[in-house]
């Protein structure tokens, strides 16, 4: 790893971008500093590398007139992202996510100035730049509850407030941010609420009547395996509440596409995933299951845990009927037509190759979570009935 680490220094320096103001489109390369020799792309991968150097036209967002007009109020993001949050005038919310990321910044100081900072800042390079683009239109087709989004580029515009300097003329996806009550939430016809899965643990455990939509729940977490998309941990995940009498039904809402797809190949991640395993590669083969959903596997465990083996594959056939040969072709479309199309043609046929082998990771996903199983109650009186049959045990929370 230290020989890595050192050859990391062959990454060029990121090329100042030129000042942009609110026109129509600006032509850009999203990351070219992503470069590298060959020493280099043999230990640590080829990646998206050259799609990061691709010069490629984005329209550029009028922050006046975007949605009758926004402005900056808060900084976003985690450990990585890089996110600035819009307020428009009647109210509603966007969220503009970089391309690019720092993984860097939440780092102390002197380990800022380590080697492992380079080694760090070129994993952003496996991201498939506005793969986010792709896997809307393929969530669209699958059913899946999702926000509406654009890949902008944001001017220079005092309307970026004091993040002016970190933001201004830099690519990235826009959209808006669903949460909360009312008038927030009308962009999703028949919801009463959207809200955070720390939220809805807290419903799930206070009041019998809150039950999540465990299907839909499945084919979302059926569709990020399709897609490769294996950092699907709570906080990438909204709640939409439906109502039908006392019961209130929870739809889930993926958020934060940034992993689907991505290339981590090299030998030095190779032996990353020994210790680990979430880090999978994309390709026409799937991974690991399990390092596919670790991330996840804390909310696969509390929300899975009462379907049964024939709705898992009743509803994986259903997601692969969905994923049509022409919904592949449509959704890598929305790439960025500059994007070389030997790279399109082979996300389209690894997605197609995913697709069809979906019923048996599926099967596989469902030995791992039925091998422990989680039965949860909730704080008021609940029923709970044991019946034995023969090698098994039908536990039934009511």
């Amino acid at each position: 790893m230290s020989i890595g680490l050192a050859l990391i220094g062959l990454i060029q320096s990121v090329t100042p971008a030129p000042r942009i103001s609110p026109d129509s489109t600006v032509q850009l390369a999203p990351g070219t500093r992503y470069q590298a020799g060959g020493i280099h792309r043999f230990l640590l991968g080829s990646t998206y590398r050259d799609l990061w150097a691709t010069t490629v036209r984005i329209p550029v967002v009028d922050l006046s007139a975007f949605a009758g007009g926004v402005e900056a109020f808060e900084r976003g993001g985690s450990k990585q992202s890089r996110a600035l949050r819009f307020r428009a005038t009647d109210g509603r919310v966007f969220t503009f996510r970089a391309l690019d990321k720092d993984p860097t910044q939440t780092w102390p100081e002197p380990l800022r100035r380590s080697p492992a900072r380079r080694f760090a800042e070129d994993q952003i390079s496996a991201i498939l730049p506005a793969g986010a683009l792709a896997v809307s239109a393929l969530e669209e087709a699958a059913g899946i509850l999702h926000p509406g989004l654009r890949l902008v580029v944001l001017p220079d515009d005092p309307r970026l407030g004091e993040w002016r300097a970190q933001f201004a003329n830099n690519p990235g996806i826009l959209e808006q941010r669903v949460r909360g009550l009312g008038e927030e939430v009308e962009s999703i016809p028949g919801a009463v609420e959207v809200v955070t899965s720390q939220v809805l643990y807290q419903r799930l455990r206070d009041d019998g009547r809150n039950l999540v939509d465990q299907p839909r729940f499945l084919a979302a977490r059926l569709f990020d395996l399709v897609v490769g998309d294996w950092d699907r941990h709570a906080d990438q995940w909204s709640w939409a509440r439906f109502d039908s009498g006392s019961v209130h039904r929870w739809v889930p809402i993926p958020r934060d596409r940034d992993w689907a797809m991505s290339r981590l190949d090299g030998p030095l991640y190779g032996l990353l995933r020994l210790y680990l395993p979430k880090y999978q590669s994309f390709s026409a083969h799937y991974g690991r299951v399990y390092g596919m959903t670790l991330s996840a596997e804390g909310l696969d465990r509390r929300l899975l845990v009462g379907l049964e083996r024939a709705t898992w594959d009743s509803v994986a056939a259903d997601l692969r009927t969905r994923l049509t040969d022409d919904v592949i072709e449509t959704a890598v479309r929305r790439l960025p037509p500059e994007f070389p199309t030997q790279t399109t043609a082979g996300l389209a046929e690894a997605l197609r190759r995913r697709r069809d082998r979906l019923p048996r990771v599926a099967a596989e996903f469902y030995r791992q979570l039925a091998g422990e199983v989680e039965v949860r109650g909730t704080i008021g009186t609940d029923v709970v009935e044991l019946t034995p049959s023969a090698g098994s045990l039908l536990i039934t929370v009511r």
